[in-house]
């Protein structure tokens, strides 16, 4: 007789893709009111691409209930809440169930058009600037890394660290003013740096603007990172290789776009470059940029071709506004041709210049530091006042159906109700009868 066959089964093909794949599941034990967003998530999977949904439209998009399970291939994630939305997804905040570590979960729903599909090319630059960091943590410091990533039958997705707010909020909803002049310099010294590093690691981020720069928590409390990746691409560092026509017709945000962004050509070093500059000059006052409350992109393209011409040299640069050295940086930028290098160090050089004449500490506190601690403290405060009154709310919610239970239960409704109060607050806590009443 032939031997038997041992061992484990060999698996099918199948079976081996659908182990590779991540899971998504819900504690329906821990809030029974996943399964509506559950069961709709099927009903649009199954129609293939989401016909019947806009998903670049956030009020279309179902949003994850809090204690959803995202299962990747090492780790589980928690939903705690949503944070924000984006064009194709949205951000979540969740937990890491080994050790409770809190994070930022990136989604993004699928889609037809593979140039919409921002989250596989994020994901492409993140694997770059996480082997960089592997090799020298130092030549990345500035720049948000992706902790882990994968995909299931509704969206794919990635995990960052949780990071604090970014500048565009701090300035907006936490000091709800100008920055001070060294906060400026501060920020243009550490995001001039993380737009460096981005560059060394062979790409480009072709949104450069406020809203993609955000502050770090504990530790990292005084450093900037630059994040979102979504536009980012290699560049050509050959400017024969560059080709003549960009292939959208717009890329990017339209205030700080650059000028070759508006003439539809490829956007290069340079660009980024002129983009931060642009940001920078916003940080000394939100006036300072001639075309700051202006739509009609041609209007908006020739003010920025005046600003560089040098003719509003005299309001923007002044002693109670910009630095003046600030103009050297300009010129630098601007003279840079095709896919030519920027200067960086040179720029380097004009802005450790203005950290010694506003005798900037590079490593003190932001001005915003002890703002920021009240800012979250009053938040969570009302939160947990909220949170006390719907305690409150549910125990007499939960005191009055006892009473009423002990009345009818077991005495009768003809037993006055001071009498039930009586037996229930001096009773009870002595001879604890409400076990033998409602307990389980």
């Amino acid at each position: 007789m032939p031997a038997k066959k041992t061992g484990t089964p060999k698996k099918s093909k199948e079976q081996a893709e659908e182990k590779g794949k991540t899971r998504l599941r819900v504690r329906t034990e821990r809030d029974p009111n996943v399964d509506p967003f559950f069961n709709e998530m099927q009903e649009i999977s199954a129609k293939g691409f989401f016909p019947n949904m806009e998903v670049d439209n956030p009020d279309e998009r179902p949003t994850l209930p809090t204690n959803t399970i995202i299962t990747t291939r090492s780790n589980r994630y928690v939903v705690i809440k949503k944070l924000g939305a984006g064009g194709f997804g949205d951000v979540y905040e969740v937990t890491r169930e080994r050790d409770n570590g809190l994070l930022a979960m990136k989604t993004e729903y699928d889609v037809e058009d593979d140039t919409l599909q921002r989250l596989k090319r994020e994901v492409l630059v993140y694997e770059v600037i996480n082997m960089a960091k592997r090799q020298n943590p130092r030549s990345a410091d500035h720049i948000l890394h992706m902790v882990d990533k994968g995909h299931n039958q509704f969206f794919k997705y990635i995990i960052m660290p949780y990071t604090g707010k970014s500048l565009d909020y701090i300035k907006d909803n936490v000091l709800k003013s100008e920055f001070a002049p060294h906060t400026a310099i501060q920020i243009a010294c550490q995001t001039h740096l993380a737009l460096k590093n981005l560059h060394e690691l062979g790409y480009i981020h072709r949104d450069v603007k406020p809203d993609n720069f955000v502050v770090g928590r504990f530790e990292h409390r005084n450093v900037i990172f630059i994040m979102d990746f979504g536009m980012s691409t290699k560049y050509e560092k050959t400017t024969s290789n560059l080709p003549k026509e960009s292939r959208y017709k717009f890329i990017g945000t339209p205030k700080y776009a650059a000028r070759a962004t508006h003439q539809g050509r490829v956007v290069n070093r340079k660009e980024d470059m002129e983009s931060w500059y642009y940001m920078v000059i916003e940080l000394f006052g939100t006036d300072y940029l001639p075309w700051g409350d202006i739509e009609d992109l041609d209007k908006m393209f020739f003010l920025k071709e005046c600003f560089f011409a040098g003719k509003y040299d005299a309001v923007v640069y002044c002693e109670t506004a910009v630095p003046k050295d600030l103009i050297t940086i300009r010129k630098l930028i601007d003279e840079i041709s095709g896919a030519q290098r920027p200067n960086y160090e040179e720029h380097e050089k004009v802005l450790e210049k203005l950290v010694k004449d506003f005798k900037i500490d590079y490593y003190a506190p932001f001005e915003w530091a002890d703002v920021l601690a009240k800012h979250f403290l009053n938040k969570e405060q009302k939160e947990m006042e909220n949170r006390e009154k719907e305690v409150q709310r549910r125990m007499a919610t939960m005191r009055r159906s006892r009473e009423s239970f002990l009345c009818f239960r077991n005495y009768g409704s003809m037993i006055p109700l001071v009498f039930v109060k009586y037996l229930y607050y001096q009773l009870i806590p002595v001879f604890d009868v409400s076990r033998l009443y409602w307990a389980n």
